[in-house]
């Protein structure tokens, strides 16, 4: 282990230094904003990250460092659209990916809050290693946050089958209705009102059947919750097709 930190201390040499400068520039905004607790915090931050980390995670980083741009003459980048605390989070996580984890690092276990925090700076540099970190947990832990996440960075997820049950018992509210239906010893029933219900056979002739019998039964319906179609309207094709065969193997009758 004191190889790996002497190797690391050698690392953070100036000219192997990345300079990653987080949120909105000072003349667009105030250069400081009022946290919930009353404190200020610095609206654009200035992160020095190891540059080779960052290249072996990230072939955007790389390809701006080494290529043709001129984030290889001023080693900075400058990423505006992310919140500093949120890219801090973001550099702590690929810290542990590339070093295989060492305890000292004191890396955060990976929840929802994590994964909509870190998943677009991610996915904006390509860093698949931290995607697939993010991923498994949804996959273990799904819900429409957090695989909307995914689907509006346009991360290509094939989402378990697991996750849709999961999608489908968040976003439904089930109820029950208690009615009576009509059967007949052939199978054949009708519910209350009429309606066939199930097994009537074509080419009904009278006579055919025994006196019905009338039995209790439970209809069974889902209702979409209104308050998720924002969100739902946000999945891709391949997702609401998924979600799509579940809702419907859910609408059934049950006794």
């Amino acid at each position: 282990m004191a190889f790996l930190w002497n190797k690391m201390a050698g690392l953070w040499q100036p000219s192997g230094l990345v300079h990653f400068v987080v949120g909105p520039h000072p003349s667009v905004h105030e250069t400081t904003v009022k946290t919930e607790d009353g404190k200020t915090s610095p609206v654009q931050r200035t992160f020095q990250v190891q540059k080779d980390v960052l290249m072996e995670l990230s072939p955007v980083v790389k390809a701006a460092v080494t290529g043709e741009y001129k984030e290889r003459a001023t080693n900075e980048i400058m990423l505006p659209q992310f919140d500093p605390d949120d890219f801090e989070l973001f550099i702590r996580l690929a810290q542990s990916v590339a070093f295989s984890n060492p305890p000292e690092i004191g890396v955060p276990i990976v929840n929802d809050s994590i994964v909509l925090r870190v998943v677009p700076i991610a996915a904006y540099l390509g860093v698949e290693a931290m995607l697939k970190m993010m991923e498994e947990h949804v996959q273990n832990n799904p819900s429409l946050v957090t695989i909307v996440v995914f689907e509006e960075t346009r991360v290509q997820i094939q989402w378990r089958e697991s996750v849709f049950i999961r999608l489908f018992e968040e976003v439904t509210t089930p109820s029950a209705k208690k009615i009576v239906k009509q059967v007949y010893t052939s199978g054949a029933e009708t519910s209350h009102s009429g309606q066939v219900a199930q097994g009537l056979l074509a080419g009904y002739t009278p006579g055919r059947y025994k006196s019905p019998a009338w039995v209790p039964a439970t209809y069974h319906s889902f209702m979409l919750r209104s308050e998720h179609y924002e969100n739902l309207a946000k999945l891709s094709v391949p997702t609401s097709m998924g979600f799509m065969k579940v809702l419907i193997e859910h609408k059934c009758m049950k006794i």
